[in-house]
């Protein structure tokens, strides 16, 4: 699974399910828009943007047990750091990172798909 629910409340405590589904879906919101971000940054070869977007996500993204995620936004964040990258490293990246986006992006639709489902359930 490219998300681990379990650890969000390790960093937050426990949470009802309501709050769970609106964390969840805040999440999923966050990586859209910041995935839109990185693209933009990427055209405007605005690294150091990139590497504050980055970071951000990498820290999202450890909350949410997505680990891929994380460990790929933490390469980034040292990769755009340094002043030596190549454009084929840009490249590579940017695919790691979209791999690790839409797995991520699976996962969240799923979950929300199955919270809502126990949700309508429970309240037949």
């Amino acid at each position: 699974m490219s998300i681990n629910l379990a650890k969000i409340s390790d960093f937050v405590g426990e949470l009802t399910e309501q709050e769970l589904i609106q964390l969840v879906e805040s999440f999923e919101s966050t990586l859209i828009a910041r995935r839109g971000e990185l693209q933009v940054a990427r055209g405007e070869r605005d690294y150091c943007r990139i590497v504050r977007l980055t970071h951000n996500l990498k820290s999202n993204a450890l909350y949410f047990g997505a680990e891929e995620l994380h460990e790929t936004c933490q390469a980034g964040e040292r990769l755009f750091s340094s002043s030596g990258f190549t454009e084929i490293q840009l490249s590579d990246w940017f695919d790691e990172f979209e791999a690790a986006c839409d797995d991520v992006l699976q996962c969240i639709e799923q979950v929300l798909k199955d919270k809502h489902h126990d949700q309508e359930t429970r309240e037949r």
